[in-house]
């Protein structure tokens, strides 16, 4: 992790070592993020980064891997003074778990769950909006539309939570596996106002 200086705090993952320069075995990415594999270690380096403004720079080189877990064997940290805290100093803002909801339902159907969209709902996206009648696709649209192309889809789920809010309403499960039956959207001028 290093601390660009107009887009924060990025994490930097790759094979390491001097091969990497020949192999460009890299990925770079803005915390917080989720990479498979090591996702929990990268997902609490992140949050570690979030959580601690005065971090930076993070160095875990290297950083092994197999079906054990991971283990870090040799770390360097870089720490200073800064007056920037919170999440004012990211450039995208962290997905607010915070605001999650549990709807509970009457009987024994299954519970709901009021939720951010996140981008692995996309193909649930698109699969709701099929299930729009014609005069529902024009109110929502402004227009009659038959179909969400991929572009839109990728573009209504990958929102920056600073600026905008799209929450849905699904049963409870992990996103991307479950049914949307509802969407709202809220979105902010340039100044948040």
């Amino acid at each position: 992790m290093s601390t660009d200086n107009q887009f924060g705090p990025v994490i930097l993952f790759g094979q390491g070592g001097t091969p990497v320069e020949v192999t460009k075995d890299k990925a770079l990415s803005l915390p917080p993020v989720d990479l498979g594999a090591v996702a929990l270690t990268l997902t609490r380096i992140s949050r570690m980064i979030v959580d601690f403004p005065q971090i930076r720079e993070i160095d875990i080189n290297p950083l092994l891997a197999d079906p054990d877990g991971v283990i870090a064997l040799d770390a360097r940290v870089r720490v200073a003074a800064t007056d920037v805290t919170g999440e004012d100093r990211l450039a995208i803002r962290p997905y607010p778990v915070e605001l999650e909801e549990i709807i509970e339902r009457e009987g024994d159907t299954p519970l709901l769950l009021l939720r951010l969209i996140v981008q692995e709902d996309k193909p649930a996206l698109q699969t709701a909006f099929a299930r729009l009648t014609p005069e529902e696709s024009r109110l929502y649209f402004a227009g009659l539309r038959k179909s969400l192309p991929h572009i839109d889809a990728a573009r209504f789920t990958q929102i920056d939570y600073d600026r905008e809010m799209a929450l849905v309403l699904t049963e409870t499960g992990a996103p991307g596996r479950t049914d949307i039956f509802g969407v709202v959207r809220i979105h902010a001028d340039p100044d948040n106002e």
